[in-house]
């Protein structure tokens, strides 16, 4: 579904270029390396306002710690700004973080590279192996399942089967997620990365109900929980959209993508 490499690092976006966003497409969160923060170069990482429509999803971090990195300047990101994450630290928000129901469908898109480590998780809702949401995770190791949506303290539901590829160490890569809300084994969910073409087999949950319970369920970014981290890399850019996206915006993220990040993708979720 993607095709492509990183174009020569360092170059930023073209002047002139489209004005869409992913904004266009209302997200309920979105979050960019150069948005909802005045952070300078190096800066630790202490709060992050969604850029997206639920203010439950603005992103803090309050101690030291746990506090990620700013970076304005990622070479391998195409000289654009990321949030960077020594595999100790984390961001999280809101306690309802979790907006899904029996049905529904959805779109994720994340934008990163992994500098180390095997299974790091890159986005998370907390406690979700026990509580039930969704896990992001890339493994510059082996080959492992990226996505994972699961029922309250039920094994996963949603998972990527048949994954081929390992995630290259410090190269960027894009993530897109697609369920349609529909109960198959079919393309519902597409693992489009840009260092590769794999299409993962999904098999979507029978009821994201269940993991939209009253527990807490904080979104959390690079880890698991929110006392501590896992991922070793940095976020360029996370977007979710609580809709299937159209073929039509799927042309205007994937021109978007490609401008930005100096890539050649040919379709990011059709």
């Amino acid at each position: 579904m993607l095709a492509g490499a990183v174009a020569a690092a360092g170059r930023r976006r073209a002047s002139g270029a489209s004005s869409w966003t992913p904004a266009d497409l209302s997200p309920e969160f979105w979050i960019r390396g150069d948005l909802g923060h005045s952070f300078a170069d190096s800066d630790p990482i202490t709060a992050i306002t969604n850029q997206g429509s639920s203010s439950n999803l603005n992103l803090t971090q309050g101690t030291s710690s746990l506090q990620g990195t700013f970076d304005e300047v990622q070479a391998n990101a195409n000289g654009q700004s990321v949030f960077a994450y020594d595999g100790t630290e984390n961001t999280y928000g809101g306690t309802s973080g979790w907006p899904m129901s029996d049905g529904d469908s959805f779109t994720r898109v994340i934008v990163f590279g992994a500098t180390g480590g095997g299974e790091k998780t890159i986005a998370c809702t907390r406690q979700y192996a026990t509580r039930g949401g969704m896990r992001i995770a890339c493994n510059t190791t082996a080959a492992s399942p990226v996505f994972e949506v699961v029922d309250s303290g039920a094994a996963a539901a949603m998972s990527a089967t048949d994954s081929t590829e390992t995630t290259p160490t410090n190269t960027l890569q894009v993530y897109a997620m697609l369920y349609t809300g529909a109960v198959s084994t079919s393309t519902d969910t597409l693992d489009a990365r840009s260092g590769g073409s794999s299409l993962d087999e999904i098999d979507p949950p029978t009821d994201m109900g269940a993991v939209a319970s009253s527990l807490a369920r904080e979104w959390i970014i690079a880890a698991t929980a929110t006392s501590s981290g896992s991922f070793q890399g940095w976020i360029a850019e996370d977007i979710f959209v609580k809709r299937a996206i159209t073929s039509g915006e799927d042309a205007s993220l994937t021109a978007y993508l490609n401008d930005r990040y100096g890539l050649s993708l040919t379709g990011v979720t059709q």
